[in-house]
């Protein structure tokens, strides 16, 4: 990231006074204050099966995002840093007593002469002419890290890459904090980052021949989902990053990532890269890993990490809690999912006290088949399936005006006394990508939001509809809310209040929404280039100008030509000089 001398000495202040990190990014809600302080940073690795008696070294801690999350997960910790600046920050943030902060050059880590399980460089590959004196800087950097490795290590590599979709869609080149310089090859810059293609070359130049990819979304920074080759054009990522930096609106990015999916080429527009570079060609558990989604931003209490994850022939869904707190969370998904909601059924799991799991689907999932009717413009056909989604839906279901009992106040926030359909238990994310037809019966899976009491089912159906309205583009072009309600005959003017309810269950369920009016922002404000109609009618009538203007010096230029030539205008030259002459002195 592009370092601010004074945002550092601010950064250095918190840590130093052991402030409330959380609290601060609470309060500070630029892009900057999340990028050092906040916990978020630790999904790029909290996933990430470490070997527990293992020993890491960490190149480049910066400001200890990630050094605390190492602490917890192997041995022995050794963290490089050419700054004591920073260092004494590392080390003051994660006060552990298996770490070791070492103050040296990147180059000559040599006085720690032990071999690692792991090596991490994360935000620094990308400065290796810097420090790295050579003439290949990235592939010899490569070679030299390799010496510090033991003979099964790995080094796992976080890094921009230059092609990313961002990059074309408006996002500045946070290195050197301008546009397009990546995808222009950073002419002139000292940094530089790669594709895909490119960092392939460089590892197989270092002699590694064995190495996976990882695609964090909707980056490496501030990371939701970690995809695979497997997945990455299976899985689109579709969801509006939430904490972002000051940017241009080109186009819209989760539009456009559907068609790189489609056409099996999204891995190469991936915002970011996480290589696991093996140092020989050992099977790693990682190997099994497909798909991985972090619900970090969650409360304490719900925040639960979910994988996707192939075992021979087999491949399963498992849910793990990220803390003892939400052990109780998936003990009571697999509770709730012995009943059926409407005439939707759950999806038959194992519980063991701390793994919830259950078969991966490989058919498509409803959201998909909804989709391919959109593609085709079938509104008629849309209808259809979503009638059938509605019935399922509403299917038992009885009219009720007592609903805002304690329980649904205390999560949903506003009473109301207004009547609605409802059923006696709750399942509140049948968000179509959740359901798939088997058999001609709707089944749901990753069931997280299970209640034993009443909420009422036109208010699930806005939700359902809304969250598909506002994530994926394609829905939105396709048709309305309003347009949707109206056909199912249900009441737009409880819009209102159903937003009411879900601002106050997003309040429940996710940590940094304890302030309902904290936005994660830049600083500066966005610069929207969304209605590229106006650009080019104004870039139109600029360029109609312009050869106006052109047109005119051009008539100029033929007229002082006459002149110049003119017979009247050889005669008067010498007077000319003359005048010339006189007012020079």
């Amino acid at each position: 990231m592009y370092e601010n001398e004074e945002l550092e000495e601010e950064i250095y202040e918190i840590i130093d006074n052991k402030y409330d990190f959380e609290e601060i990014t609470q309060l500070h809600t630029s892009y900057e204050y999340y990028y050092y302080l906040s916990y978020l940073r630790e999904n790029l690795f909290e996933w990430y099966p470490f070997k527990d008696d293992a020993s890491l070294l960490e190149i480049g801690g910066g400001y200890g995002a990630l050094t605390r999350l190492f602490c917890r997960k192997v041995d022995e910790v050794v963290s490089v840093e050419d700054s004591y600046k920073k260092a004494y920050m590392i080390s003051k943030r994660c006060h552990a007593d298996n770490l070791e902060v070492v103050v040296n050059d990147f180059s000559e880590i040599e006085q720690t002469p032990k071999k690692f399980d792991y090596i991490i460089v994360s935000d620094l590959f990308e400065y290796a002419r810097e420090f790295y004196d050579s003439s290949n800087p990235f592939k010899d950097y490569l070679t030299y890290l390799k010496g510090f490795l033991k003979e099964d290590g790995v080094i796992l590599l976080a890094i921009s890459n230059r092609f990313g979709l961002k990059y074309f869609a408006g996002f500045k080149e946070e290195h050197v904090n301008e546009y397009f310089t990546g995808v222009d090859d950073f002419p002139r810059k000292s940094v530089r980052t790669f594709t895909k293609g490119e960092l392939e070359n460089i590892i197989e130049s270092a002699e590694f021949s064995d190495y996976k990819f990882f695609y964090p979304y909707p980056d490496h920074v501030f990371p939701e989902v970690i995809n695979t080759d497997k997945f990455i054009n299976k899985i689109s990522y579709e969801r509006q990053p939430t904490i972002v930096k000051a940017r241009a609106n080109f186009f819209r990015e989760n539009k456009v990532n559907q068609s790189l999916a489609s056409e099996d080429i999204a891995q190469y527009f991936a915002n970011s890269f996480l290589v696991e570079i093996r140092n020989d060609a050992s099977s790693r558990q990682s190997d099994n890993y497909d798909y991985v989604k972090i619900n970090n931003e969650r409360k304490q209490r719900y925040r639960t990490i979910t994988y996707i994850y192939s075992d021979n022939n087999d491949t399963m869904v498992v849910k793990y809690p990220l803390n003892e707190f939400s052990k109780n969370h998936l003990l009571r998904m697999h509770e709730g999912s012995k009943n059926s909601f409407g005439k939707i059924r759950f999806l038959e799991n194992t519980f063991d006290d701390y793994h919830f799991s259950y078969p991966y689907i490989e058919q498509e999932s409803f959201e998909k088949t909804l989709i391919k009717t959109i593609i085709n413009h079938d509104k008629d056909g849309f209808f259809e399936l979503l009638e059938e989604y509605f019935d399922v839906l509403f299917y038992g279901s009885f009219k009720k005006d007592d609903y805002c009992t304690p329980e649904f106040l205390d999560i949903f926030g506003v009473k109301s006394d207004k009547c609605f359909r409802c059923h006696d238990i709750t399942n509140l994310d049948v968000i179509f990508s959740n359901l798939f037809i088997i058999n001609d019966e709707f089944v749901s899976i990753d069931y997280e939001w299970l209640f034993d009491f009443s909420v009422p089912l036109e208010y699930i159906f806005y939700r359902v509809i809304h969250h598909h309205h506002v994530s994926n583009p394609l829905f939105r072009d396709f048709i309305t809310l309003d347009e949707i309600f109206e056909h199912f005959d249900l009441d737009t003017d409880n819009f209102d209040l159903f937003k009411e309810w879900e601002k106050h269950f997003l309040n429940y369920a996710i940590s940094h929404m304890k302030k309902p009016k904290t936005r994660i922002t830049a600083k500066k404000s966005v610069n929207k280039l969304d209605n590229v109609d106006a650009i080019n009618k104004g870039y139109q009538a600029f360029k109609k100008e312009n050869e106006v203007l052109n047109k005119r010096v051009e008539e100029q230029e033929k007229l002082i030509d006459t002149y110049k030539y003119s017979t009247s205008w050889k005669i008067t030259k010498p007077l000319r000089k003359i005048g010339q002459i006189m007012r020079n002195k």
